[in-house]
């Protein structure tokens, strides 16, 4: 389950491409997979791995959750921390000085970042759910084990979609409080 803290990437900068890169290659090789075998496992090629290796290529969200449910992480550690075995660091392209890690975050900031993940955590939640969609469409029957998933499914999205409104409207509310 993920952990969302108030203190969870305060930068607005995206996701490091080479940290994703780095943990698929770092996994992979905690695995003793091979990229052939990584390949096989997740339903592409060598070159695709490799090209993701390498950071020449980046996964859709349909890969990356594919290789976040194979190495049994969490898709937001995927991307954005080094999962390397000297312990999870935030991969980020900006430096901060020792000086701005010793301060606690101003109440404005805290909900800044709230704001900002509420904005992440929608998207994946949009990008489960066109996945989602695409491979139902993809498939000519569906038996009814499936359609009953694909149901529980499209539950689970309404209701994280409402708790997520609900989110935001709480960040909103207290922004507007403290002003």
């Amino acid at each position: 389950m993920t952990e969302f803290s108030a203190n969870a990437n305060l930068s607005s900068s995206p996701p490091d491409n080479n940290c994703l890169a780095a943990n698929i290659r770092h996994l992979r090789k905690s695995q003793n997979f091979s990229q052939e075998e990584l390949a096989l496992r997740i339903g592409l090629n060598r070159g695709n791995i490799a090209s993701y290796e390498n950071g020449a290529a980046e996964p859709n969200v349909c890969n990356i959750l594919k290789f976040a449910n194979l190495f049994r992480v969490n898709v937001f550690d995927l991307l954005g921390k080094s999962l390397e075995a000297s312990g999870i660091q935030k991969c980020t392209k900006a430096t901060t000085s020792p000086a701005a890690t010793d301060t606690q975050p101003q109440p404005d900031e805290v909900l800044a970042a709230f704001s900002e993940r509420a904005v992440q955590l929608a998207n994946v939640l949009q990008s489960f759910h066109t996945c989602h969609s695409f491979k139902l469409q993809s498939l000519e029957t569906m038996p009814r084990e499936m359609q009953i998933l694909a149901i529980n499914f499209e539950g689970l999205f309404e209701a994280a979609q409402a708790l997520l409104r609900e989110h935001t409207d709480l960040i909103t509310y207290r922004s507007k409080a403290g002003s």
